[in-house]
């Protein structure tokens, strides 16, 4: 089966030429730094697209999104711009097996405006990516209604992933990925439902990754403080806002992915692998998502769903 992957992290190699270092660890893993973002014991996939679509072709992904790995609170107009030009000059070769999300300056709301527009129109990027925490904004706030009328009119999603949260208890034992960015995935959700963001933009596709993080199991604290609090009144269930979001299936359990399909629906979850995280084991995700799911959950997650969160056609 040809599989859609929405969530996988790259690092331009070109920038990393110019910029940044790669070094080889052993056993065919890599240590990478680019702009102070540093991550080791990932495959050559990280920053190599041809070694990354032969790791694709070995479980059968047909097309995967491309999400640049950058530090939100420190992305320039001229680096967002860098890493979109570099970004496209090294998918072309691929033809259609990567869909390219855009990185924005999210400090600067007009200059993140003009480079979403330009990045669709004259690189064609297929979606966004936007964090838990841009530079002090959530995406939640009213601040960026002007990109989410933008993405609701080019028809393409945003993908909200979880900022590593500043905090030194999260210092030591990898806390800061292993906890840390689960809670923000919880904080893009709540943010997202509180502030109103699909009334005022009921067409946008919005994609949360690692199942939403905390939001399946507490999105009754949300619905309870909408009942007792006036500055978290609601329009509707939270639950109704969460089955109008898409979540992708990196839960590290069969038993949260059923959970995570039981809450918000079979059609609202998608495949996504984290390639190449090194706490998430990409290879055999197929495989374990058949044995969860069953053949058509894999066909739903693994394929109808993702092509139609990113407008893919089906065949």
């Amino acid at each position: 089966m040809d599989l859609v992957d929405v969530h996988s992290h790259v690092i331009p190699r070109g920038l990393l030429e110019r910029y940044g270092s790669a070094s080889e660890i052993g056993a065919g893993r890599y240590s990478v730094e680019l702009w102070g973002i540093r991550v080791s014991g990932v495959p050559r996939g990280i920053f190599d697209l041809g070694a990354r679509v032969r790791d694709m072709d070995s479980e059968d992904v047909a097309v995967q999104v491309l999400l640049p790995m950058v530090d939100p609170r420190a992305m320039s107009a001229k680096a967002a711009r860098l890493v979109n030009d570099e970004l496209r000059a090294e998918a072309a070769p691929h033809g259609e097996r990567f869909v390219r999300f855009a990185v924005l300056p999210y400090g600067d709301p007009s200059a993140a405006l003009e480079e979403l527009d330009r990045a669709y129109r004259d690189l064609g990027v297929g979606g966004v990516l936007l964090w838990s925490d841009m530079a002090g904004v959530p995406p939640g706030s009213g601040a960026l209604d002007a990109i989410y009328g933008r993405l609701e009119d080019y028809g393409i999603p945003a993908f909200v992933h979880p900022s590593l949260p500043a905090d030194p208890r999260l210092s030591s034992h990898y806390m800061g990925v292993v906890a840390g960015a689960i809670g923000e995935d919880f904080v893009a959700v709540a943010s997202v439902i509180l502030g109103g963001v699909l009334d005022r933009f009921p067409r946008l596709r919005l994609i949360f990754p690692h199942g939403g993080g905390a939001a399946p199991v507490q999105v009754g604290r949300i619905r309870r403080a909408a009942e007792v609090r006036a500055d978290c009144a609601l329009r509707r269930d939270p639950l109704d806002y969460m089955r109008s979001m898409y979540f992708d299936s990196a839960v590290y359990s069969p038993e949260a992915l059923r959970f995570l399909v039981q809450v918000v629906g079979m059609d609202r979850v998608l495949l996504g692998t984290d390639y190449p995280a090194d706490i998430m084991e990409w290879r055999g995700m197929g495989a374990r998502l058949e044995e969860a799911m069953g053949r058509a959950g894999l066909e739903a997650i693994g394929r109808r769903n993702p092509s139609r969160a990113l407008g893919l056609s089906v065949s």
